[in-house]
């Protein structure tokens, strides 16, 4: 999977397909959406980082908050993919700016 954020407040996880597998050169690029939408902030969303173990994911925000979500990953039933549920396992307030 993937996590991203941005100034829209919210974290995106996104469960990926095998990314490599052949594809015919010239092949429309994969659309995807994400399987996972949060409003993660009050405002902007500076930074995202995924533990190691895949097992949180943290957010750092301009509210001055250090959000921590736990991953939860389940195989899709039928599909290559990833069910993906978050929920949050920790706030950290602290930051003056």
């Amino acid at each position: 999977f993937l996590a991203s954020a941005g100034s829209d407040k919210t974290l995106k996880v996104w469960g990926l397909p095998p990314l490599d597998e052949a594809r015919d050169e010239g092949a429309e690029p994969m659309i995807q959406t994400p399987s996972v939408s949060i409003k993660a902030h009050e405002k902007d969303i500076n930074a995202v980082a995924v533990a190691p173990n895949d097992m949180f994911i943290a957010t750092a925000s301009q509210d001055k908050m250090v959000n921590i979500y736990r991953v939860e990953l389940q195989p899709a039933a039928g599909r290559r993919a990833l069910d993906i549920s978050l929920s949050l396992a920790l706030q950290l307030k602290g930051h003056k700016r």
